[in-house]
């Protein structure tokens, strides 16, 4: 069985699917993961590779693209998507949304050291202002 966690920034997609896949063995494949290493691969913040895919897709479609490919040939697998978009594209995949209000996100977001140098931020009003963009940035594309 193939489960699409989605929801807005900082709502617990990764912390829900890391619980799924403890207790039922299931392996996790990140949209956010890869994305945040592809902008370290370039140098870049989470926010700044937003922009660039605002004006160049490939990136969308490439992530998209190997969601779908997953999904297909893994189906018999049990895989959880820990993305926004993923729900969209992985097939026949059980469809969750989580949702939080941004002040909560911020404060889960500034308390998660996993996210590396592409996401820092200097307090819970840049976090939420770089949130808030980078969502805007993302429904664009």
């Amino acid at each position: 069985m193939h489960i699409s966690i989605t929801g807005r920034l900082g709502c617990g997609k990764s912390t829900v699917a890391k619980i799924i896949a403890e207790k039922y063995g299931y392996e996790i494949v990140s949209t956010g993961t890869a994305l945040r290493n592809i902008a370290a691969s370039l140098g870049m913040t989470a926010l700044e590779f937003n922009r660039l895919m605002t004006s160049d897709p490939k990136y969308d479609f490439m992530i998209d693209r190997e969601t779908r490919r997953i999904s297909v040939e893994r189906a018999g697998e049990k895989i959880i998507y820990d993305s926004r978009m993923a729900w969209n594209f992985a097939v026949n995949s059980f469809k969750v949304y989580l949702y939080v209000n941004t002040e909560v996100s911020a404060k889960r977001i500034l308390g998660d050291g996993t996210r590396g140098s592409v996401e820092s931020y200097k307090d819970i009003g840049d976090a939420i202002a770089q949130i808030n963009e980078r969502m805007n940035e993302e429904n664009r594309r």
